[in-house]
């Protein structure tokens, strides 16, 4: 098995913890609001990421100072931009799901899937190739039936322009990682000044929309809340991010951006039974979804994209 391939499917079972991701962080959200009916949703959230991703962060930097690894300025700047981009997608991406349907905002994050080749295909002055077209339209197909969107709805008020932007940001994350300059650096060590970061700033926001101390700690009232923390930092930050920043150099980003499509497929199929399981264990008002048509013909229709581009020929690794 090739080096693309290996990493190619490193980068899917990161994808399928971001699927698990999502129920939990409904339940915890849920669970959250229930504490704190009054809170600001900006907190809740800010507060969630930030403990995710201080707590990985922690795990990653013992484990870096363990081997003797010391970051270099290289290593800083990776570390800090990959931070950048992520801190910048999941604050628009958040503040435009108050501004639009959940249906909407599934669809145009996964917008980053075609500003990767038409980005490629600008830089290196030629086409994609006709698999990655291929694919692309797939994908897009698949991600629309799956979401749900209703064309009607597709409008640029403010939230779709901050999901475009959220988008324009995971973008910016994917190819930030796959940069030349940085291809010599440790992954644990610019993973470890990535994760920290993130937790800095959203520490930031969490103390600028806290409206007391205390809060702090009756957002995670109750054991099966931190398990759900536990769960998200382990599985869902700690592992997935760290998959992505060792595996992703491996393929070209808009392989990459067609992968990461398997996301929402992945939460779709969770979120038939997790639900329900956990509405019942943390006592929470949660419902499971539907089995339908459109997660069977939407699902098929990205999981054949990536079957394509997984299993075509692979030219030379193009890097920025």
């Amino acid at each position: 098995m090739t080096d693309q391939r290996r990493a190619s499917l490193y980068l899917i079972g990161a994808t399928l913890f971001w699927g698990l991701s999502f129920p939990l962080t409904r339940a915890l959200a849920v669970a959250q609001q229930a504490n704190l009916p009054l809170a600001s949703t900006w907190f809740l959230t800010a507060l969630t990421v930030a403990v995710r991703f201080g707590v990985a962060g922690v795990v990653m930097l013992g484990l870096a100072l363990r081997g003797g690894m010391r970051p270099t300025r290289s290593e800083w700047v990776q570390g800090l931009g990959l931070a950048f981009f992520a801190s910048g997608g999941l604050i628009f991406q958040n503040d435009g799901l108050f501004r639009t349907t959940a249906s909407v905002s599934a669809f145009l994050t996964q917008s980053y899937c075609a500003i990767l080749p038409l980005y490629t295909a600008v830089r290196l002055r030629k086409w994609p190739r006709a698999v990655e077209i291929f694919a692309l339209g797939l994908v897009i197909a698949g991600v629309a039936i799956l979401s749900g969107v209703r064309w009607g709805d597709l409008h640029l008020g403010r939230g779709e322009i901050e999901t475009l932007v959220c988008s324009v940001f995971f973008a910016g994350q994917i190819l930030w990682l796959e940069r030349a300059e940085f291809q010599s650096n440790r992954p644990v060590v610019f993973s470890t000044i990535m994760f920290l970061a993130i937790a800095a700033a959203m520490s930031g926001v969490t103390g600028l929309t806290m409206a007391q101390a205390s809060d702090f700690f009756q957002a995670f009232h109750g054991w099966p809340s931190w398990f759900l923390v536990a769960a998200l930092t382990v599985g869902c930050t700690l592992v997935t991010f760290t998959a992505m920043n060792r595996w992703q150099p491996h393929v070209s980003a808009t392989d990459a951006g067609l992968i990461y499509c398997l996301e929402p497929v992945f939460a779709a199929v969770f979120a038939l039974f997790l639900p329900g399981a956990l509405a019942i264990w943390m006592e929470l008002d949660l419902e499971n979804e539907l089995f339908t048509s459109a997660l069977v013909l939407g699902g098929a229709a990205i999981l054949l994209a990536n079957l394509a581009v997984l299993l075509a020929p692979k030219s030379r690794l193009e890097v920025p």
